[in-house]
């Protein structure tokens, strides 16, 4: 079969929308989609036929969106589509296209405008290929017990960040505790996207949500008001490991902040003084959040609702005042939680630095306090132990978590705009969960309220 563009320009726009609708990385399943187009494509494999395709998808509203989909001709995964008499299907659901994948990285394979590229030394048979099903937004390929590799579904054009950040961790920094990148997949079209990244497998126990869920179940400890005690006369010894581990990662996070801090030499990394105009905006942030949290508590019925209604009336931030001199932006991880590191035999592994996911890449790229990934990590904390009755342990963990960053990061502590990175955190959190979990809104309600009375 001849493979043109217009060809594949017949092939993308005869996707059932269905089969967009049913895939976990397809961002736009409640969105009315209007067509389907191929912006660019390149030609992977000849044996068996691989296209990779760049598909524009429009809405009937609203901004379109751009996806990566390599289409296998007579390939053995669940078709998409038969077209003349072949059936098409995608091709990260089949194993012949995983297996090639590594080789192609590791040969620094040319493919029209899509450039596979080794930044190691890199075996060209990387292990057994098994597709791993957690992600919502990617599709990731284990390799053995070696290599992971990441593809990228919906695109954004500019440098990825997890392959900015993490190539410049391992690569530049020497920052043992995140996956060392190994390549990439880069298109080099008409614009500049990154397809896929090739990172170390990390042996692990899981991610720090469920390895401290776990671990809180297992000690049994009891529900407050009893650990509200415990917090003030220390905890239980049982406890004391889980809280180590806590410590342990605040000193893993602030050797990754020192590190990203690290290269005055390289723009895109080097620190950058905080302005006046950078507090504004976040104290404007801190308010949308805020609006939008109490825009969903109006449409909230119950108890829940009033209660979150009543406590987001007020302003929750006057004016702040910060000693700019003493504060600096970087590079930082951008979504940082417990469900963004692995429990591992020495410590804790960093992954995933693509920054929240909602918003622009130019965004995702801009420098920040290094406070607000703190901020996200210690309303992790927070969240798991409110979740499991556990208010003491995870006051007591949060700080324990502040003195490891404090005692590694080499960043300045400024407890007031800790604070308004929190609660613009916890409001996000409340907006969340009162549009898709009420019964969990009360969570991020509590921790409001302790941040508020902290703020005063």
């Amino acid at each position: 079969m001849m493979l043109s563009g217009e060809t594949l320009r017949e092939v993308v726009r005869a996707i059932p929308p269905s089969w967009l609708r049913s895939r976990r990385w397809f961002a736009g399943k409640s969105r009315d989609l209007h067509s389907l187009d191929l912006f660019d494509h390149a030609l992977i494999s000849d044996d068996p036929l691989v296209a990779l395709t760049l598909i524009d998808v429009q809405y009937t509203d609203g901004p379109a969106e751009l996806y990566a989909v390599p289409l296998l001709f007579e390939g053995t995964g669940a078709p998409i589509l038969t077209f003349k008499s072949s059936p098409v299907s995608d091709a990260l659901e089949d194993r012949v296209y995983h297996e090639m994948l590594p080789r192609l990285i590791a040969q620094r394979v040319q493919c029209g405008p899509v450039r596979f590229e080794p930044l190691i030394d890199l075996p060209e048979e990387a292990g057994e290929a098994k597709p791993l099903g957690l992600e919502q937004s990617n599709t990731s390929i284990r390799y053995g017990r070696s290599w992971i590799l990441k593809s990228f579904r919906k695109l954004a054009f500019g440098e990825n960040r997890d392959l900015e950040v993490g190539r410049f961790l391992t690569l530049e920094a020497g920052f043992p505790h995140t996956p060392q990148v190994g390549g990439c997949i880069i298109y080099e079209g008409r614009q500049t996207a990154t397809l896929g990244v090739l990172q170390r497998f990390v042996e692990n126990e899981g991610d720090g949500w469920a390895y401290v869920r776990t671990h809180l179940q297992a000690e049994n400890a009891p529900n407050a008001p009893d650990d509200v005690y415990w917090a003030q006369d220390s905890l239980p010894q049982r406890d004391a490991s889980l809280l180590d581990d806590i410590e342990l990662l605040g000193r893993i996070s602030g050797e990754m902040h020192r590190a990203l801090g690290s290269r005055t030499d390289l723009p895109t990394f080097a620190p950058e003084p905080v302005s006046e105009a950078d507090v504004q905006a976040w104290v404007a942030d801190l308010e949308a959040q805020r609006a939008a949290a109490l825009t969903a508590a109006k449409t909230t019925k119950g108890q829940v609702g009033e209660e979150a209604r009543q406590l987001l009336a007020k302003r929750s931030f006057g004016a702040i005042q910060l000693e700019a001199h003493a504060l600096r932006k970087i590079q930082i991880h951008g979504d940082y939680h417990l469900g963004q590191v692995l429990r591992t035999a020495d410590g804790f592994s960093i992954i995933d630095f693509e920054g929240e996911p909602a918003r622009p890449l130019e965004e995702r790229r801009a420098k920040q306090p290094a406070l607000r990934d703190v901020a996200g990590m210690l309303r992790s904390i927070d969240y798991v132990g409110r979740s499991m009755s556990q208010e003491g342990w995870a006051k007591a963990a949060g700080g324990r978590f502040l003195e490891g960053w404090q005692r590694t990061s080499g960043e300045t502590l400024e407890p007031r705009l800790l604070c308004l990175f929190e609660l613009t955190k916890a409001y996000y959190e409340l907006a969340y969960e009162l549009n898709n979990r009420p019964d969990w809104a009360a969570i991020p309600l509590r921790g409001i309220a302790s941040l508020l009375a902290e703020a005063a």
